[in-house]
């Protein structure tokens, strides 16, 4: 979640190891690392910017752009991603992310938009029965 809106979500231990959205893959490594050998080896975040927007302006579009290293002018800063289903528990909003798993719906991975009013489009927790 960034800025009250879901960016990503699925089980624990996928989202976890293989992180979709740029900010849940800035979030996983940033996470200290208690030896130290680990942690020089590991690679910076490499974000647009440090800078994180106020909750009283969310910026326009993602709103996650200003700081996103995926960032493309003229669809990040205009356009706020749908959470889609990337596939079995799996959504994801993120525009990249979304043209990467269109691709590769094309070769047999389906992709489908999180439909509206079903709790997961907006914010969070979803407001379905059953999710806790």
């Amino acid at each position: 979640m960034y800025l009250g809106r879901v960016v990503e979500y699925g089980p624990t231990p996928v989202v976890i190891n293989e992180p979709r959205h740029p900010y849940t893959r800035a979030l996983l490594r940033a996470i200290p690392e208690p030896d130290p050998d680990l942690t020089r080896r590991k690679r910076e975040v490499g974000l647009r910017s440090l800078d994180i927007p106020s909750l009283l302006q969310v910026p326009p579009g993602c709103s996650f752009h200003p700081r996103c290293p995926l960032y493309e002018e003229g669809l990040c800063d205009v356009e706020r991603p749908q959470l889609l289903k990337l596939n079995g528990d799996r959504l994801a909003a993120c525009h990249v992310v979304a043209r990467e798993w269109a691709h590769a719906a094309t070769r047999g991975v389906p992709v489908t938009r999180v439909p509206r009013g079903s709790g997961l489009e907006g914010g969070f927790p979803p407001q379905t029965e059953g999710f806790w």
